[in-house]
């Protein structure tokens, strides 16, 4: 049984920890987090139950109420006195006195486990990332969510994060009644269930959340905004592709943080990799794990490429795909408004998505 605990940075949380743990329950360390970062942790962890520590009235209840409303986790305050009192029914939890904190958590982790409480199914989360304009991150993207959607119907979305120049609309050839922007625009209203109406259906059997087709911009654009998406995704969906475009700001780095795969396009020149080598550093700094980043090269077979061997000791990691360079089939599929999968199934070009998708497949939770 996964358990959660939130409280404010510097809280002595050991003696909480230790109860769980000894009631048999999972808390690692990474699961201890402050009210700003449960909406992540709940959407990288299958939580059993979420452990609200509340000793004053300094706690972001407000950060925590969101978090947990988005997944409908159980939770549970730990704490005396109008504060906690408060704070259990802010986010409507059962209350247990720090006094009793021991006692209590075991108590309820067994009356939990004997009700076979199970995890919320959680899909996967992949964003697509080209660091250089022009080097294929948007086909990537969304050739890699058709190949999803061939191996697991109606169980795979593409969502377009763009704050200027989107254009998977005109790509996929559709004009969607609701679109990233307008999901941005409301992301405090956005549940699971509106989130869900908001996909469209398209041919290749993905879901996808989009740009508008005459209005490219989307100045809603934010963390909170995009933080939400992911999260709510990751609950609906058992894959879901998030397309970045080429600026890596805030926005692109939530997403980042809240991706099971990074998957970085480079072409195989010295401009691209070059870029690509600077967004890694970007990562490191940001603490986005390269344990979660995948570097893909797209556009492989052009005269006076680099080697793969160049390309990886320049970034220091290892190519995970090569996808060759087929502009005749890419151009027919996209003048035609499907992708690859739809238009040439067993092309080289094809088959080298299907290994993608094998070679970043997450099983659900």
């Amino acid at each position: 049984m996964r358990v959660l605990v939130v409280h404010n940075p510097g809280t002595p949380i050991r003696d909480i920890r230790n109860a769980i743990v000894g009631a048999g329950g999972d808390c690692e360390a990474e699961d201890c987090v402050a009210p700003r970062d449960l909406a992540a942790r709940l959407g990288q962890v299958p939580a059993n139950l979420v452990v609200v520590h509340a000793p004053d009235d300094t706690l972001d209840l407000a950060a925590v109420r969101e978090a947990v409303n988005l997944v409908g986790a159980p939770r549970v305050v730990i704490g005396s006195g109008e504060a906690a009192q408060e704070a259990a029914r802010q986010i409507e939890a059962e209350l247990i006195a720090e006094s009793n904190a021991r006692s209590g958590l075991e108590s309820l982790l067994q009356r939990l486990m004997g009700q076979g409480s199970a995890p919320r199914p959680r899909g996967t989360v992949i964003s697509v990332y080209a660091p250089l304009p022009g080097s294929g991150g948007t086909t990537v993207a969304a050739n890699r969510a058709g190949a999803f959607a061939s191996a697991y119907p109606n169980e795979a979305a593409l969502v377009e994060v763009a704050r200027e120049h989107g254009d998977l609309a005109l790509l996929l050839n559709i004009t969607p009644s609701h679109t990233t922007r307008d999901a941005c625009m409301r992301w405090q209203q956005l549940d699971r269930t509106s989130l869900g109406n908001s996909f469209e259906a398209h041919a290749s059997g993905a879901k996808v959340l989009v740009n508008g087709v005459d209005q490219f911009a989307n100045e809603h654009l934010s963390r909170d905004a995009v933080r939400r998406l992911a999260v709510l995704s990751r609950f609906l969906n058992g894959y879901t592709v998030f397309a970045l475009e080429s600026r890596l700001g805030a926005e692109e780095l939530e997403i980042m943080r809240l991706s099971d795969r990074v998957v970085i396009v480079v072409r195989p020149d010295v401009v691209a990799v070059r870029r690509a080598r600077w967004a890694l550093d970007v990562c490191d700094q940001k603490g986005i794990s390269r344990d979660r980043i995948q570097v893909v090269v797209n556009r492989w077979g052009q005269p006076g490429q680099l080697t793969i061997q160049q390309i990886e000791g320049t970034l220091g990691m290892k190519v995970l795909e090569q996808i060759p360079d087929d502009p005749s089939r890419m151009n027919q599929a996209t003048n035609q408004g499907v992708l690859l999968q739809q238009y040439a199934r067993r092309a080289t070009i094809s088959k080298r998505f299907d290994s993608l998708a094998t070679k970043l497949n997450g099983k659900r939770s």
